[in-house]
């Protein structure tokens, strides 16, 4: 019986094996034939499940070898396309014989990747093209990504539906051995191509791209602070205007759970569809986008953050810190108000008379200030999902540290997005922000590009209001930078189409890998703002934009081979050579252009020229949240601007100040 199993099961790992054959055995003693129809089906349904050549029992190595082989076996394909087209149309002009080639050969890639099920793998940004898609084809890293993630998956759902995936004493908590071991060998690989590449700015600095990762969100401790920084500062405004805190748990229903939770031992799920992680986690999107619609009609103005995290058995929960507008003067009436949305489309929607559904479904807390503060309430959450780090242990008495590396494997395994924040204004331009210095903006720029500015920038707050006096009073004024970061866009419940701040981006014009155009890079920050303008007895509101640039340093880069440290020191002066040579380019352009006649390339990204025409106009006064609309003014007889007064100017959306928070 044995040697059976483990012939069917070639490949596999001995895990799976063992598994099999002791509930195969287990079947057996009941029913020879029933048990016999399970294990052939089982087996039938796994081998089904390996994708793109991918068996089960590969390692990493495998993986590489067969994106190779991928990429040859297409190579050759495309070749003969291109020669049976050009067999085709031999009459025909080379360049339109090169263009249909290149459109046929992305017409053949497209068609295998949908015949094998690897759709989602096509390339579908604006800025891809058919010479693009042929390259990709022909490239191992390409076929290399593609079967690094569809093997991921394929591995965690077979031990999902084999039952290895369970706080009991036989499985995984949140993901199996296999996959937590495959996670952090690809961790263990990347740390140490990172702390092989040596990188060299034009200031001759040179540090390896591991030190320049630990600096950023890469780093676990400084994506929890930033997280705990943005909560905080959520926390601030809605003190300040009279917003209540509500916690929220939603939870999938019982047909997407594998595993039953028990007081003393986990049970299987007999009513358990296959569903898995990321087909729940889109489950969970979809509803939330539902309720979030129904609760802009309702004018709640939710803000907050959503933080997604598994069950023992791999199925996500989600739970959600939102602060909103009471609408009624009892913050629980309000909450009340807030379950009965969400169980319109949490609950009501699948499976609503499930037992225990009211019960573990939904979960509507109102937060006490007088018991705690809303960040207190949702620090463990944040620090279990990242690190570990001042969490003892998880819900099911596992160690903190330990388990957030299973939590860790099971969201890269299932491209699980952990934490999103819930309205209020993007968090990149608020970290482009802190990349610009308070003093490289001009006087005469937009008053909230200076105040974000002033509040944002440790430089600025510390010129203002001294040097922090202990660590404590730093991250005060940190989370009052994001706070005022926040009111300078508009509040926490503006639209993104009303932010006055926005990032500043430019097209650098370099190709990819793949010979297309690179996506543009940011650069800095610009404010769009509205100025009051007066012509004879008319005054109006004229658009105007202010680009400031962000301090950035060019970097080159080259790697070490792990056998040759020692030669570190000669790869940072052979990478300061190449970027002296470069700024000597650059120098050399700007005297050409200088020579001709030319302007130079400014230091700033700061817009000094010409307003926009008076033409362009507001033509009546915009509704709450309205985009703004403009009517060009034609002679005799078009539409005329409208006089703003001093009081509607001053309500204007975007001619609205910073609120001074930088006094209690």
């Amino acid at each position: 019986m044995r040697l059976h199993v483990e012939k069917l099961c070639q490949g596999w790992p001995a895990e799976w094996v063992d598994v099999i054959h002791r509930e195969w055995a287990k079947r057996r003693t009941v029913n020879a034939q029933a048990s016999a129809a399970w294990g052939f089906g089982l087996v039938g349904q796994l081998r089904a499940a390996e994708r793109a050549g991918v068996v089960h029992g590969d390692t990493d190595a495998d993986l590489c070898r067969k994106a190779e082989a991928e990429a040859r076996q297409m190579a050759g394909l495309l070749d003969a396309v291109s020669v049976r087209v050009a067999r085709a149309r031999a009459s025909k002009p080379a360049e339109w014989v090169k263009r249909l080639t290149v459109r046929a050969q992305a017409w053949t890639v497209r068609n295998d990747l949908r015949r094998r099920g690897l759709e989602d793998h096509i390339p579908k940004a604006k800025h891809n093209t058919a010479g693009g898609i042929v390259s990709r084809a022909r490239d191992p890293i390409f076929w290399r990504r593609i079967l690094r993630g569809i093997h991921a998956k394929v591995m965690e759902g077979a031990a999902i539906g084999l039952g290895l995936v369970h706080a009991g004493r036989r499985g995984g908590c949140y993901v199996s051995a296999q996959s937590l071991k495959r996670r952090r060998g690809q961790r263990a690989r990347n740390a140490e191509a990172l702390a092989r590449t040596v990188a060299v700015n034009e200031r001759g600095e040179a540090e390896t791209i591991a030190n320049l990762a630990a600096r950023g969100v890469a780093n676990g401790a400084v994506r929890r602070a930033e997280l705990m920084t943005r909560i905080s500062g959520f926390e601030l405004i809605a003190n300040d205007l009279g917003h209540r805190a509500t916690m929220v748990t939603v939870t999938c229903p019982s047909r997407m759970h594998k595993w039953r939770r028990g007081k003393v031992l986990d049970t299987p799920n007999p009513a358990y569809d296959g569903t898995l992680p990321n087909q729940a986690q889109a489950y969970l999107a979809k509803q939330w986008a539902r309720f979030r619609t129904a609760a802009a009609r309702a004018g709640l103005g939710l803000y907050g953050f959503r933080i997604a995290e598994p069950h023992h058995d791999g199925c996500p929960h989600w739970h959600m810190l939102m602060w909103f507008k009471p609408q009624t003067t009892k913050q629980a009436d309000s909450s009340l108000a807030l379950g009965l949305l969400l169980g319109r489309y949490f609950l009501s929607n699948d499976s609503p008379d499930e037992p225990g559904a009211d019960t573990y479904r939904i979960k509507v807390e109102a937060i006490d200030p007088r018991k705690g503060s809303a960040v207190a309430y949702v620090a463990k959450y944040v620090a279990k999902n990242i690190d570990g780090m001042h969490v003892g242990a998880d819900l099911y008495g596992n160690p903190a540290l330990e388990s957030s590396a299973r939590v860790e494997a099971w969201a890269s395994t299932w491209r699980i997005r952990q934490f999103q924040q819930i309205g209020g204004a993007p968090v990149t331009v608020w970290r482009e922000l802190r990349r610009v210095h308070p003093g490289a903006v001009p006087m005469d720029a937009a008053q909230q590009l200076h105040d974000a500015l002033m509040m944002v920038n440790v430089a600025g707050v510390d010129a203002v209001m001294g040097g922090p006096e202990s660590e404590q009073d730093e991250a005060q004024r940190i989370r009052a930078g994001w706070a005022a970061y926040t009111m300078a866009q508009g509040g926490p419940t503006a639209k993104r189409k009303a932010h006055t701040l926005r990032m500043l981006r430019d097209q650098h014009g370099e190709a990819n890998r793949y010979g297309e155009l690179g996506a543009p890079r940011a650069a800095g920050v610009q404010a769009t703002t509205f100025e009051r303008v007066t012509v004879g007895i008319c005054t109006f509101a004229r658009p105007r934009r202010d680009e400031v640039e962000s301090e950035r340093s060019a970097w080159v880069t080259a790697s070490v081979q792990p056998e040759d440290k020692g030669s570190i020191p000669r790869v940072v002066q052979r990478l300061t050579a190449v970027m002296q040579q470069r700024q000597g380019q650059i120098e050399q352009r700007q005297q050409e252009r200088a020579a001709r006649g030319e302007a130079a390339r400014p230091w700033t990204r700061v817009n000094n020229c010409t307003p926009e025409p008076i033409g362009y106009s507001v033509h009546r006064t915009p509704k709450r949240g309205e985009v703004f609309k403009w009517a060009k003014v034609r002679g005799g007889g078009g539409s005329q601007p409208k006089e703003l007064s001093d009081e509607q100017h001053e309500n204007h959306p975007r001619a609205h100040r910073l609120p001074d928070m930088r006094h209690p």
